[in-house]
């Protein structure tokens, strides 16, 4: 499995964000403090594995064990993850939204699936 890209939307220090991964090799995540390194990472596991809901808690405990609340960028109602990545042949977009009072709005599935044969991209049913 490989991670190809990820949107951000309004999640912590991201408001509109498209990141995209280099195909092959090892990808590193480095910058200055501030600049977004755990917010990507804690949005890309927010995509894969979800959260807890619940009110937002201290900021020592939103750090250690983040909840779907402590996600989302202060003064926005609404906030996503979409997720791209490859395994084998196919091409998978996942996607999580979640909204201020720390609710789902979809699920951690598949939301949709595609083949690559030749080079092309070809959706699945």
């Amino acid at each position: 499995m490989r991670i190809l890209g990820v949107y951000i939307e309004n999640i912590r220090s991201y408001r509109q964000n498209l990141i995209i991964f280099p195909p092959r090799g090892v990808t590193v995540v480095h910058g200055e403090v501030g600049s977004g390194k755990t917010s990507l990472l804690m949005a890309i596991e927010f995509a894969l594995l979800g959260l807890p809901g619940g009110p937002s808690r201290s900021l020592f405990d939103a750090y250690k064990e983040p909840r779907r609340a402590d996600l989302l960028r202060a003064n926005t109602s609404m906030g996503r993850v979409r997720l791209l990545i490859k395994l084998g042949s196919r091409l998978y977009v996942i996607e999580r939204r979640i909204t201020r009072a720390g609710d789902y709005e979809g699920f951690a599935g598949l939301v949709e699936e595609y083949e690559v044969v030749d080079g092309k991209v070809n959706p699945l049913d």
